[in-house]
């Protein structure tokens, strides 16, 4: 039973690391504005004028957006981890509760 509470913490521990890179992307700085205002200008009709005539432009949007989308992801698998690690621990107490309501 010990290694499913290791397996439960390591999951959980890795659920919060996992959520809190989803919380930090969209703050990170590229070229001095962070990601969540470069997807912003990507998205508007701002910025499709000088991405017709930049290829340059093109490619840093398509990363922004990458980066950007990344963000639902890493929360999204950090939560289902963390799910996971509360089943395993809530699942690893009945069975000892279990155990010891048993007779004999």
């Amino acid at each position: 039973m010990a290694k499913s509470k290791t397996w439960a913490l390591r999951a959980g521990v890795a659920g919060v690391v996992l959520c809190g890179a989803g919380i930090a992307v969209p703050q990170l700085s590229f070229r001095g504005v962070t990601v969540a205002h470069w997807n912003d200008l990507c998205a508007s009709g701002l910025i499709q004028l000088s991405v017709l005539s930049s290829t340059h432009a093109v490619g840093q949007c398509v990363l922004v957006e990458d980066a950007y989308h990344a963000t639902g992801w890493l929360i999204g698998f950090g939560l289902v981890l963390l799910g996971c690690s509360a089943l395993m621990l809530a699942a690893r107490k009945a069975v000892k509760q279990g155990d010891r309501q048993r007779p004999g």
